[in-house]
C-alpha cells in the first residue's frame, strides 16, 4: 500500500524520462515539507542570495535515468566520492565525510532465507542546504519516510533524514535476527536430541547468507564514532545527540547478529 502511494505522489512532469530529481520537498524550520518540481529546484540551487536559515531542500532520483547525473553535475558541486557510489559495487554500508559533506551508501534487503535475496541500495549526499539521494530500484525505508513527510511529519535538518534511514536499517537487522533465530532454535534442538531431521546442508546455506547480509547491512562503528568526534562544522550538538545513542543501539544489537555462532554450533 505504501509503495502504491508513493507512485501516485510523484508529480506527473518529474518522472525517470524526465531530467532532474523523480520528486523533490523544499524543507523550512518547525513548518512541514512542501512538494517541488525540478523547476523549482533548479531555482533553489540557482539562487544568487542564500534563503531563509535552516531552510533545505531533498530531491531523490532515479540511476536508471542517465540524465540524472548529468543533472546533479550541473546543478550541484558534490564531491567525488558520491559519484563514485553511484557506480560502486561494493556490498557494504557505508558512511564518510568528504570537506562539509556527508556521503553514506545503505540497503534494505527483501529477507526471504535465500542467498540472493533482493537487495535495494541508496546513494545518499548530505550537505547544509540539499539532501540527494539516489537509487535504480525502490527502497522501503526512502518511502516509509516520504510518506511521513507527505503527512505532514517535520523534519528539522538534513541530518535527520540520514539519522532516520540509518534507524530504519537497524531495523530490518532486528527483524532478520528475529526471523532468523526462529528458524534455527528448533534445527539446534533436534541436533541436541540426535534427530537427523535437520539438514546441514541447509545450516550451512543459512550461516552463508547471514554473513553475507552483516557485511550488507552493519556499518562500520568507526564511521560513526567519526562523525561524533569531528562533525561538518554546520551539524549542530542537538543534532548529533540521536546519532550518539543510534551508534550506541547498533553496538548493543549487532551482537545478536553473530547468528552464525548459532548455526556453528549446530554444525559442530
Amino acid at each position: 500500500m505504501a509503495a502504491q502511494t508513493m507512485e501516485q505522489n510523484i508529480h506527473p512532469t518529474s518522472g525517470s524520462d524526465q531530467d532532474g530529481p523523480i520528486w523533490g520537498y523544499h524543507f523550512v524550520p518547525n513548518q512541514p515539507a512542501r512538494s517541488i518540481t525540478s523547476e523549482e529546484a533548479v531555482k533553489f540551487l540557482t539562487a544568487p542570495v542564500p534563503g531563509a536559515p535552516d531552510e533545505f531542500v531533498w530531491l531523490h532520483f532515479s540511476l536508471s535515468n542517465a540524465a540524472s547525473e548529468p543533472w546533479l553535475r550541473r546543478y550541484l558541486t558534490l564531491p567525488d566520492t558520491f559519484y563514485e557510489s553511484l557506480h560502486s559495487d561494493v556490498d557494504a554500508t557505508h558512511l564518510e565525510q568528504d570537506a562539509d559533506s556527508l556521503v553514506a551508501r545503505i540497503h534494505d534487503v527483501l529477507f526471504d532465507f535465500t542467498f540472493d535475496a533482493p537487495v535495494a541500495t541508496t546513494s545518499l549526499c548530505i550537505r547544509p542546504r540539499v539532501v540527494v539521494s539516489a537509487h535504480v530500484r525502490p527502497w522501503r525505508s526512502i518511502n516509509q519516510l516520504r510518506a511521513a513527510v507527505d503527512a505532514g511529519q517535520v523534519v528539522r535538518s538534513p541530518i535527520e533524514i540520514l539519522s532516520r534511514l540509518f534507524r530504519d536499517q537497524a531495523g530490518v537487522l532486528v527483524d532478520i535476527v528475529r526471523k532468523a533465530t526462529e528458524r534455527v532454535n528448533p534445527m539446534e534442538q533436534r541436533l541436541l536430541a540426535k534427530r537427523v531431521s535437520v539438514s546441514r546442508s541447509e545450516l550451512g546455506s543459512l550461516r552463508r547468507m547471514l554473513v553475507r547480509l552483516q557485511r550488507l547491512l552493519a556499518p562500520e562503528p568507526a564511521a560513526f564514532f567519526r562523525l561524533l568526534s569531528r562533525p561538518p562544522d554546520w551539524i549542530g550538538e542537538e543534532e548529533l545527540r540521536p546519532w550518539s545513542s543510534g551508534s550506541n543501539s547498533f553496538r548493543k544489537n549487532w551482537p545478536r547478529l553473530s547468528m552464525n555462532r548459532l548455526i556453528a554450533r549446530c554444525l559442530s
